[in-house]
């Protein structure tokens, strides 16, 4: 049983991110949640057969109260949506963030609970990392005009398959299909290499610090490569509360991750996110939205005032629905409901957007106050519950460096005594 969960879920954090098909009306993310539906369906299956073979009443932790309460209140927004159908299978385009797909997630989540063996958990990473390199080496070609998809699809090693929306020689995407998506599933692969790497500094084994050296160098060019600002800015806050993290525990891990940091600033405040923005214009003062839309007959807005624009229109909306909002997943609807004027003087202003591209807005915006709240509380949980496990973990080491102390006295003591 448990072997057999271990093969899906690695399966699921193997295959998923590289699976697309073009025989369906989505390359990507259509066929990644298909993928993930099944392997969840199994997962239920075997989840149940365990709990009644072996006559287990399921304990509810702190983190399931929180996962169930986070459920309902998605369940409530569906109930009340502008479209169910929609806020229970998700958008069409996306097919993903719907009801169904938040009771596969946590369906996964309670199987691994259940069913899989947690000292497999590093597996599961080095797992995640190896199908992350294969994404990266993926849409690296296309990078230089020569996309593997496009090979795959119309036998043609160029990058002519794709439309105007998409140029993977200008932002990577690879075989997630869109490059943001691309630069967060990097970003948290990135942290997993990161601890890989600190833990095999204390291995004498050369070869090992090399390899995870050499990834963490792929991986963070992989980032640089999608162009993603807000990936950047989440791997520098996730290395920040992993350095800090491992402080407590090594404290002279600390200046290792310093020097990481460091060198990253270095790296991009020289290079730029995009390689023709450095990071002063990438977090400098907002501009005018007006005299932005001004420039609009001679080159494309700006994507952070776009951005500007639809969080405006994502406030509105969770204002006109404040209890339950529009409905999970339904913001490519309703947010013609409250669309800004200023959104059609941009050269995006023909554009479907469906999020608001913040997704606490987006919570807001489709859940409500209960669905916002909920999530930030989720969010909470997960930093509450980490500080605590770490706090247990550090108190066991200062027990196990007292015994060792102490041991070391008393061999001391028998060796003057003989």
């Amino acid at each position: 049983m448990k072997k057999l969960s271990t093969i899906i879920v690695n399966a699921l954090l193997f295959f998923t991110p590289l699976i697309v098909f073009s025989q369906t009306s989505e390359l990507f993310e259509f066929n990644k949640i298909i993928f993930i539906y099944i392997c969840s369906i199994i997962l239920f299956g075997l989840l149940i057969f365990k709990l009644t073979a072996d006559k287990l009443k399921p304990k509810l932790s702190f983190f399931d109260i929180l996962i169930l309460i986070f459920l309902l209140s998605q369940i409530l927004s569906t109930i009340f949506s502008i479209d169910r159908h929609t806020s229970i299978f998700g958008y069409y385009g996306r097919f993903n963030g719907g009801l169904v797909s938040i009771i596969a997630y946590i369906t996964i989540y309670l199987s691994i609970k259940y069913l899989f063996i947690l000292n497999n958990v590093q597996s599961l990473l080095k797992t995640s990392i190896f199908s992350s390199i294969l994404v990266i080496f993926w849409g690296l070609p296309g990078k230089f005009g020569y996309d593997l998809s496009c090979f795959l699809f119309t036998g043609q090693l160029n990058n002519g398959c794709w439309t105007n929306q998409f140029h993977p020689d200008q932002r990577m995407f690879s075989t997630l299909g869109q490059p943001n998506w691309l630069g967060a599933y990097l970003a948290v692969n990135f942290l997993f290499g990161l601890f890989f790497f600190i833990r095999s500094i204390n291995i004498k084994s050369r070869c090992q610090k090399i390899v995870w050296f050499l990834y963490l160098i792929l991986n963070f060019s992989g980032i640089l490569f999608t162009r993603s600002r807000s990936s950047l800015l989440a791997l520098f806050i996730g290395i920040a509360i992993f350095v800090f993290l491992h402080f407590i525990r090594i404290k002279r891990s600390l200046g290792i991750g310093i020097l990481i940091i460091i060198g990253l600033l270095i790296f991009v405040t020289v290079n730029g996110v995009d390689f023709s923005k450095t990071i002063t214009s990438v977090f400098s003062s907002k501009k005018n939205i007006s005299t932005q839309t001004n420039k609009f007959n001679v080159g494309v807005t700006d994507s952070f005032d776009i951005r500007q624009i639809v969080w405006e229109g994502a406030i509105k909306l969770g204002n006109r629905y404040p209890l339950f909002g529009s409905g999970v997943e339904t913001f490519a609807y309703a947010y013609y409901f409250v669309r800004p004027q200023s959104h059609n003087l941009t050269s995006e202003w023909d554009y479907l957007y469906n999020k608001a591209h913040n997704e606490y807005l987006n919570y807001y915006a489709t859940t409500g106050v209960v669905g916002i709240v909920t999530y930030i509380i989720l969010i909470i949980g997960v930093f509450i519950l980490s500080f605590s496990n770490l706090s247990r973990l550090s108190l066991k080491i200062k027990e196990l460096n007292k015994n060792e102390v102490k041991n070391k006295q008393i061999y001391n003591n028998l060796r003057i005594l003989n």
